[in-house]
């Protein structure tokens, strides 16, 4: 994609980049507040429209990024960059036709947050038919994803002649209680109110940092070519684990509520965003 190409298709969102530069997302990255503030402000179907929009939006920026930039950043690493660029705005994303050392220190130095991407409402958000044994089914669907990812790097690292056998052990020790949660959620033994969100992604935080020291290694073993330039980045374990835990449980709070929902508002409250 060439940059006049890149432009123009940028150039073509107006709406949505109207909307984007008033939720602020260099305020305070916080995705729940601008969660919130989507909810609270657009109907069923703007939202839905919104997400299209900047799921399109993505894929242009990715696209790009990925024709004309070595960043050094790994798949997880990549998104956040991606979607980063969308929540600060249109003029950050045309900025990429020409300023390139501007975003390449941004991805050396991680000058991005995590990520605006979950600011985009999920379907149990939207709509009341989305029910508890829909969400469980989803959240389920994810989990055993995530294992199988797990297994099959667990394995990759097992097959490399340069990664040390015992270190691969620590690996697997430390992945036990994730695999637990995971397990327990999948064969409905889990007792949801042992569930800590903190303290569950500060374990798959801590699992997928040890393999840092040797994450180019891991890169190469697994065939990863885009984006593992120069600080490569990879995951043991997915955060969509407790993220999914905590979504199942917002349904069933919504589901045990008799509250209206907060997206049933006047016409007034809807033009927050679109005034």
């Amino acid at each position: 994609m060439n940059d006049v190409d890149f432009r123009s298709k940028i150039e073509s969102f107006e709406e949505v980049w109207t909307i984007i530069s008033k939720l602020n997302w260099n305020l305070d990255n916080d995705y729940e507040r601008i969660k919130n503030t989507i909810l609270e402000s657009l109907t069923i179907e703007e939202i839905k429209n919104f997400n299209k929009n900047i799921d399109d939006i993505y894929g242009i920026v990715y696209d790009y990024i990925d024709e004309n930039y070595e960043l050094g950043l790994g798949d997880d690493g990549f998104s956040d960059f991606v979607y980063h660029i969308i929540g600060t705005g249109r003029e950050e994303a045309l900025l990429l036709t020409e300023d390139k050392d501007y975003f390449i220190k941004k991805a050396m130095n991680h000058n991005y947050v995590e990520s605006f991407g979950y600011a985009l409402p999920y379907d149990y958000e939207l709509e009341d038919t989305y029910t508890i044994e829909d969400s469980k089914n989803k959240c389920k669907k994810i989990m055993l994803e995530s294992i199988e990812n797990y297994k099959e790097n667990i394995q990759i690292l097992n097959n490399s002649i340069i990664i040390n056998k015992d270190f691969v052990k620590d690996l697997e020790e430390l992945a036990k209680p994730i695999l637990k949660i995971a397990n327990d959620f999948i064969n409905d033994s889990y007792d949801l109110k042992k569930f800590n969100y903190t303290n569950l992604l500060n374990d798959i935080n801590n699992l997928n940092s040890k393999v840092k020291p040797i994450e180019g290694i891991f890169a190469q073993a697994k065939g990863k070519k885009n984006h593992f330039i120069t600080s490569p980045e990879t995951q043991l374990f997915t955060a969509a684990v407790p993220n999914m835990i905590s979504d199942y449980m917002k349904v069933i709070e919504r589901e045990n509520s008799s509250k209206e929902s907060k997206i049933k508002l006047s016409k007034k409250e809807r033009n927050k965003l679109r005034g």
